[in-house]
């Protein structure tokens, strides 16, 4: 259980001492700096002087005002006496303390280094003062001050004579006082004889002193607050006699701790300091604390066995457990009455002080804690120590046994390191399981060994590689088999890494993480680890596959042969490693080529290749890598060009192949050789279908030359000649269709344009003229070749027009116009007969002749109207019919027509 201890009154400091063990602190911690003038001089402190009244007959001091002293003040009556003195060790006696009483400067065994002197022995009337401003923080909220008093006692009376007071007050936030921190918070000493009478207190000619006494103050209730301590002396205030005091202080937490061992402690002995009137030993079993614990009945009384008196608690061996409870903390407590003081303030006494200090007893034993692994994937592991240490219970060794064979291999001292480490590293003599036991232990002040032990078994699995080196080829697959050869890992698992950790992904094969195989194309040290679930030992076994690497095959020989000739090459390699050589036409794999026909000669022969031909040589080391390289072996079979067709006179471009020189000629249609020239290209524009031939010649530094003649034919197709067959030879205008047709000599494909606007691709058609009222239409023709070279003509042919035009009126007036009747042609007509009917059908008017030739008039329409018309004399105005019948040479048909004409007079 935790309570909280809420302590009021002014407590003297109490020591808790273990009978095994005691734990006793004095550091000064930073909330209260120079407190305890472990600076050697006066910071933080203030420093104040004043003169005394030389009346001092009330029943309490007057002071006048306070001025800020230097730490060089000095007494008035003797101004070399400074009055602000740090002392420092070594302690010395009191010039005014007896043999039989001896004053120290020091106090006995509180570890102070520096005290504060006050005052002189001079007499003056002077008062000094110093104060102290603090911030109340958990960390500082137990003060205890220590004084001793050396006054001179002159008996003149009440506040006449020297004077000592010691008063501690809380501040406001802005450092206003506001009262004592408690009603006994005030201590004060006058030098008369009455005052100086017992309480501890020796005269020596003329002198009284006291021996170092200690207040202390609990401020918890005072925490985030701020209080200052006071500290005043004065001189005789008639000047005649003096004083001094030492002083000193120390704040820190309101807790002190003992530690015991939980188990193998006889006893636990608790002892309050001397000085308290009263002592009573309470153990808290309530939730309340500890000062309402007393009223409300949950605090047990815990009566003392009188040993040591009743300042000592003795807890016997079966309550040691009891009493610390979780953690031992405020359990026990004890409260503490002082003595009454004597002191008065403003005609009252002053009150005893009454309080409660709390122990906290705690476990010596550490929690112990360890854990392990191996980085480095061996037999050497690195133990890690993280046990859980405190100013209690931090051990003094800590001792390792990795075999469970009861010797410690290992023991770490905190003031001689016998092992090197801590947390130290071992390396085990083999793989398997390993109990492996840490202890601590705990030397206390009766001897005994405060010890406690941990024990964690640690699995090491082992590993096995089917190979530690292989020599292979390069690109070659092998297989690597992991093992556990003992057993002692039930389900273990496998990761595969090269040298520098980089993990490695191998061929799944069968599901089987254990095995690793993988094709190689350079040398690779393949680390494999085995590891189990929630075991963090892992070993790693290592394997060097080294990959030998193809060498370079040169080859040298024949690369250019004539056709039907032999290629010889011979074969070498860089690293003279080759032993064996084959000759293959088709391309090997990139790796793991095999030699089915293997020779040791690297001089080989390609037997009569027919064209330019690809071989594959292939080289086998002693291990059996093998290499290939190839080489192309030129024949020399010349080609030319395929034959192409062209127009007459087009230029063609025809090429050779395959030869190191090149002729080219023709002969012409007269028998004549033509000389072409040497280039391996030519351009020629032949008029008519020929054959030209191209002699290749093979390298000119062969011993027997040689050379192949090959031909090209360049075809030329003629030009048409555009050829237009059509029927009849002339267009009737009465139905003006002609028979047509493209008879065009090397003609393949037909282009035709009318003149009325019609165009066809057809080699043959039947076509309309639409355009047959003028007096000719016209057809073109473009003729293609096969390869789309053309020519064209354009022809005329002649209109026949046989029809007439017959008016619908005239006027028989005899004014020169429109004075006769007859139908309108410009064509020759055959068997025409034209009749004008009256109404009853008889003749007025009748014309017939076996030929009408409009040339005869001119093809003038009035010369043929005064020659052939009707003059309607004999007849009146009137309506009548007319009727005309007529052919043309060219066509059997009769055309008859009829209508009606109007006479007008």
């Amino acid at each position: 259980m935790k309570r909280v201890i809420k302590l009021r009154n002014f407590l003297f400091a109490l020591t808790l001492l273990s009978f095994g063990f005691a734990n006793t602190s004095y550091g000064q911690g930073t909330a209260a700096p120079n407190f305890d003038f472990s600076y050697g001089n006066t910071s933080f402190w203030q420093l104040w002087h004043q003169t005394v009244p030389n009346s001092q007959s009330g029943s309490s001091m007057v002071w006048n005002t306070w001025q800020i002293s230097s730490p060089t003040q000095t007494d008035n009556g003797n101004s070399s006496l400074t009055v602000f003195n740090v002392l420092s060790l070594p302690a010395t006696q009191d010039p005014h303390s007896t043999a039989a009483n001896p004053l120290y400067t020091f106090p006995t065994g509180e570890g102070f280094q520096h005290v504060l002197k006050i005052g002189a022995t001079s007499g003056s009337n002077d008062g000094f003062m110093v104060t102290y401003d603090m911030d109340v923080t958990a960390d500082n909220c137990l003060m205890t001050y220590y004084y001793a008093i050396v006054l001179e006692s002159p008996g003149h009376g009440g506040y006449n004579d020297p004077v000592f007071q010691i008063e501690v007050k809380s501040l406001s936030g802005s450092g206003v006082e506001l009262g004592r921190v408690d009603p006994c918070a005030f201590f004060e000493k006058q030098s008369n004889p009455t005052a100086m009478a017992g309480g501890g207190w020796f005269t020596n000619a003329g002198w009284a002193y006291s021996q170092w006494q200690n207040v202390a103050i609990n401020l918890i209730d005072y925490i985030g607050g701020k209080v200052r301590v006071c500290v005043r002396l004065s001189d005789c205030a008639w000047s005649g006699h003096g004083g001094y005091m030492f002083f000193v202080g120390r704040a820190r937490p309101a807790k002190i701790t003992t530690n015991v061992c939980s188990t193998g402690d006889t006893i636990a002995v608790l002892v309050a300091p001397n000085g308290f009137q009263k002592y009573e030993w309470y153990y808290n079993t309530g939730s309340n604390a500890p000062e309402y614990a007393i009223a409300d009945g949950s605090a047990v009384f815990i009566p003392t066995d009188g040993t040591n008196g009743n300042d000592t608690l003795i807890i016997r061996q079966n309550n040691v457990n009891t009493y610390l409870g979780a953690d031992g903390e405020g359990e026990i407590f004890v409260c503490l009455t002082s003595a009454t003081t004597g002191s008065v303030w403003n005609g009252t006494p002053v009150p005893a002080c009454k309080g409660y200090i709390s122990t906290t007893i705690k476990d010596e034993k550490p929690v112990l804690h360890f854990t392990f692994d191996n980085p480095d994937h061996n037999l050497n592991i690195h133990f890690h120590n993280n046990t859980e240490e405190g100013a209690h219970n931090n051990p003094d060794v800590y001792k390792w046994d990795f075999t469970s064979d009861g010797i410690w291999d290992v023991t770490w001292n905190n003031t001689l390191d016998t092992a090197g480490l801590r947390s130290p590293q071992y390396v085990f003599p083999a793989c398997g399981n390993y109990d492996v036991t840490l202890r601590a232990e705990k030397l206390q002040t009766n001897g005994n060994i405060c010890g406690q032990e941990m024990k964690l078994s640690i699995n090491i699995p082992c590993i096995d590689l089917s190979f530690d080196s292989i020599l292979i080829c390069i690109g070659d697959t092998t297989v690597l088999v992991a093992s556990n050869p003992t057993g002692n890992v039930l389900t273990p698992g496998y990761t595969w890494a090269d040298l520098q950790g980089n993990d490695l992904a191998p061929i799944n094969i069968s599901g089987r993480p254990d095995w690793f195989k993988k094709g190689y194309m350079d040398s690779l040290t393949v680390i494999a680890t085995i590891s189990q679930p929630g075991n963090p030992i892992k070993m790693n076994d290592t394997a060097f596959i080294n990959v030998q690497y193809f060498p370079e095959l040169l080859i040298d020989g024949d690369t250019v042969i004539c056709i039907g000739e032999n290629s010889t090459v011979w074969i070498t390699d860089t690293t003279h490693t080759i032993v064996n050589f084959q000759l293959v036409g088709e391309r090997p794999p990139q790796y793991g080529a095999t030699l089915t026909n293997p020779v040791p000669s690297p001089v080989l022969q390609i037997t009569s290749p027919p064209n330019d031909t690809v071989v594959y040589i292939l080289g086998e080391t002693a291990i059996g890598c093998v290499v290939w390289d190839s080489i192309t072996v030129k024949v020399v079979n010349p080609d030319v060009s395929e034959d192409t067709t062209i127009c007459p006179g087009e230029p063609v471009e025809l090429w050779g192949y395959k030869a190191y020189a090149y002729h080219w000629e023709y002969t012409d249609t007269n028998g004549t050789v033509v000389d072409l020239g040497t280039n391996q290209n030519i351009t020629v524009n032949p008029l008519t279908t020929t054959t030209y031939k191209m002699t290749g010649y093979g390298p000119s530094n062969r011993p027997t030359p040689c050379n192949t003649d090959k031909f090209v034919t360049v075809h030329v197709d003629p030009i048409p000649v555009p050829t237009i067959n059509y029927t009849p030879n002339y267009v009737d205008a009465s139905n003006p269709v002609l028979s047509i047709t493209d008879n065009s000599p090397y003609g393949v494909s037909t282009q035709w344009e009318f003149s009325d606007g019609f165009t066809s691709t057809d080699r043959n058609l039947n076509h309309s003229f639409t355009d047959a009222g003028n007096d000719s239409v016209w057809i073109q023709l473009v003729s293609y070749n096969s390869l789309g070279c053309s020519d064209s003509t354009k022809i005329f042919i002649p209109v026949e027009i046989f029809a007439v035009y017959i008016p619908s009126a005239f006027t028989p007036d005899g004014d020169g116009i429109n004075d006769r009747f007859f139908f309108i042609t410009l064509n020759k007509l055959e068997d025409v007969t034209f009749n004008v009917y009256n109404r009853w059908g008889g003749i007025v008017f009748s014309y017939t002749s076996d030929v009408l030739d409009p040339d005869v008039y001119n093809k003038d329409k009035d010369v043929m109207l005064e020659a052939l018309g009707w003059d309607a004399k004999n007849v009146t105005s009137g309506t009548y019919i007319y009727r005309l019948q007529y052919k043309n040479k060219e066509s059997k048909r009769i055309i008859d027509k009829s209508g009606t004409i109007n006479v007008i007079k």
